[in-house]
Formats: C-alpha cells, sequence, structure tokens
C-alpha cells in the first residue's frame, strides 16, 4: 500500500501554503483522491517529484528571490529551465537549504 499525506502534510514538507496545494490539486499539477470523507490525500511519493518556481522555494526556505536566482546562476542550486524560460527548482532541494539558510536551526 502506498503511504498518503494530507493536504497540510504535503504543504509542510514542501513549505508552501496549504491553499498552494490545494490549487494544484484542482489545476491537475498534483494528483490527489478524495476520501469518503471529503479530505484530500496525496501520494507521498509526489514530494520528490514537485518542481517549484523560483519565487515558491525563495518563500519555502526563507530567503529572497533574488538569492535563489544568484544561487542558480552560481551553479550552486540546480533548477531547470521552463519552455517559457523560467526557472524551477525540485522541491526536494527546499529541506536541504532551508537547513542552510538558517544557520542550521531548522
Amino acid at each position: 500500500m502506498t503511504k498518503t499525506m494530507t493536504v497540510t502534510q504535503f504543504s509542510e514538507a514542501l513549505g508552501v501554503s496549504r491553499k498552494t496545494v490545494q490549487r494544484w490539486i484542482s489545476s491537475g499539477r498534483i494528483r490527489a483522491q478524495k476520501t469518503p470523507g471529503g479530505h484530500w490525500r496525496i501520494d507521498a511519493d509526489q514530494v520528490n517529484k514537485q518542481w517549484l518556481r523560483t519565487s515558491e522555494f525563495a518563500r519555502a526556505v526563507g530567503i529572497c528571490h533574488r538569492t535563489t536566482l544568484r544561487w542558480i546562476a552560481s551553479g550552486k542550486l540546480a533548477a531547470r529551465t521552463t519552455p517559457g524560460g523560467d526557472y524551477e527548482v525540485a522541491a526536494g532541494e527546499v529541506a536541504r537549504y532551508a537547513t542552510r539558510a538558517t544557520g542550521g536551526s531548522k
């Protein structure tokens, strides 16, 4: 059986708001199943498959958006380029960089 997460657990794992996760479900960006009680459950494996816009990553890590762009330009942070020319960062990087940005206090 696959492990699932609530919207709150998923949002905390990615460092985004619950509202953001709910928008992602509505838009089809992430797959989720509704329980008989009306709550959403998300496959836990999707956490590492998500890509965040640079602004979402910056907010989740607690740094300035420009710092995120500098990190990408210097090669400190890996990112992919979207067809529109913007950058996206793997969501799995949030935990790694949140610790660095806060000096290891997280």
